[in-house]
């Protein structure tokens, strides 16, 4: 069963989609928030590209999955299944797809073959920032380029297909209709939403500023550089550590390493509080993450935490 703190957590997900909606990426829900139904649309400009040095293309089709949020999110990933009858690219599984961040189906192969942290899906991956970067925005993009693209088909070809038969599998996609797609509800874009290709939204060039507000300006933006080369950047969040920030003052990982002696052990990986609190538990080196302890920066800044 959903707990409440889930529901709340994919809601605030579902608005990050509303807000900054990704180009040829439907969702649809059903009765449960916590099941989203993608529709990913390959319309004749921005076709699907694949087979033997990317010389086939294919349009006017779209590919079906759905994501399903489990009360381990947002420290794994949705559950995502693949609907479509589609085989025409070398990491497509049956109804898994076999991609790092989208999914820890094949989480195994990927720590044998040492993917760094940064490839892999981590609870930073669940939230857009406030100017719409990353989230389940970004998740959606990049599930939908992955699937645009073939580009392992000659080093792969555990899947071989032809102009022909990529057309063949065209037309059976374009004849597949899941069972939600009539019944369910898509969410549409908030109004305050604009159109994304690239799964940002564009900002605007700011209005010209007095030369006491660039004064000051610059003085914040030199004292954030400081602080930055000072202390470095949070490896799991990739924001700069903040001394003396309840939430993003830095401090170090601890792991406890129980047995006849137990101890203690450290990486000296960069972290705060508020990562620790999203489910940074392993650092870019392996070792595990137990704890946390503050960089004693000074009096003051260890007060404060």
């Amino acid at each position: 069963m959903e707990s409440k703190a889930l529901v709340k957590l994919v809601q605030r997900c579902l608005a990050d989609v509303a807000r900054n909606p990704v180009e040829h990426v439907d969702v649809y829900l059903a009765d449960e928030v916590t099941t989203w139904h993608i529709a990913l649309h390959y319309p004749e400009e921005a076709p699907f590209v694949g087979g033997p040095a990317a010389s086939l293309t294919a349009h006017g089709f779209s590919l079906y999955a759905s994501l399903s949020f489990s009360n381990d999110f947002p420290a794994r990933p949705p559950k995502l299944k693949f609907e479509s009858k589609w085989i025409n690219h070398q990491h497509l599984w049956g109804n898994r797809i076999c991609h790092s961040l989208l999914s820890d189906d094949f989480m195994d192969f990927f720590r044998e073959r040492q993917v760094h942290g940064t490839s892999m899906w981590n609870a930073s991956c669940a939230l857009a920032d406030d100017d719409g970067m990353g989230g389940m925005p970004r998740y959606l993009q990049v599930l939908r380029e992955f699937l645009s693209s073939d580009p392992d088909y000659e080093e792969e070809q555990h899947v071989k297909y032809d102009a022909a038969s990529l057309q063949l599998d065209v037309e059976a996609q374009r004849a597949f209709k899941p069972e939600w797609l009539d019944d369910g509800n898509r969410l549409e874009p908030a109004k305050s939403a604009s159109s994304r290709s690239g799964g940002y939204k564009e900002k605007q060039a700011p209005p010209a500023a007095s030369p006491a507000a660039v004064a000051e300006a610059d003085a914040k933006k030199a004292k954030t550089e400081a602080e930055q080369e000072a202390w470095g950047t949070d490896f799991f969040l990739k924001s700069c550590l903040v001394v003396g920030d309840s939430e993003s003052h830095p401090c170090f990982d601890v792991a406890l390493n129980p047995g006849r002696v137990p101890s203690m052990s450290t990486s000296m990986a960069s972290l705060c509080k508020k990562s620790f609190g999203l489910g940074a538990r392993t650092t870019d080196f392996g070792s595990a993450v137990s704890a946390i302890l503050p960089y004693p920066c000074s009096q003051q800044a260890w007060r404060a935490v």
